[in-house]
């Protein structure tokens, strides 16, 4: 996440956490406020009490609640506007500068006879390696399988 609170970008007097506006879209996008905690993996106490915080934070009403979901208020249509705007960006930043930054993982097939044997190596690598992700797979097969099915050198 770029931005935790407007006030880090400019906009005084406005102290709204990034996730809360997050959080709006979504279930604005969602038409439902438990739909969108599961897909933001949150509790649906949790985004309610994040979306009232918002809406206090506002000072109107953002979002009209029924037991058949979530529709916008007046307010709620220009608000959902320009939070969707501000969220977009931040997702474009994150996708063009933050994930790109990150080395990619590192994919390591091992198989060996015992597992011990394989379990031991991986672990000698990775700590002479610098790398932050690993995919790691191990393949326990018996001593005729490995040396029948891979070059050993």
């Amino acid at each position: 996440m770029i931005v935790t609170s407007l006030n880090e970008i400019g906009l005084k007097g406005i102290d709204m956490n990034y996730n809360h506006l997050k959080y709006f879209v979504v279930s604005v996008e969602c038409m439902s406020i438990s739909k969108a905690a599961r897909q933001l993996n949150v509790s649906q106490p949790n985004l309610s009490r994040a979306l009232g915080q918002l809406e206090k934070e506002i000072g109107e009403p953002l979002l009209n609640r029924s037991n058949k979901g979530v529709s916008l208020t007046k307010e709620g249509v220009n608000f959902y506007s320009l939070a969707r705007d501000i969220v977009s960006k931040s997702e474009a930043l994150e996708e063009a500068y933050v994930k790109k930054t990150a080395p990619p993982a590192v994919t390591l097939n091992v198989a060996a006879f015992p597992e011990r044997i394989a379990l031991e190596a991986m672990k000698v690598l990775m700590e002479k390696m610098d790398h932050e992700e690993y995919i790691i797979r191990v393949f326990n097969y018996s001593m005729k399988e490995v040396t029948g099915k891979y070059i050993i050198r």
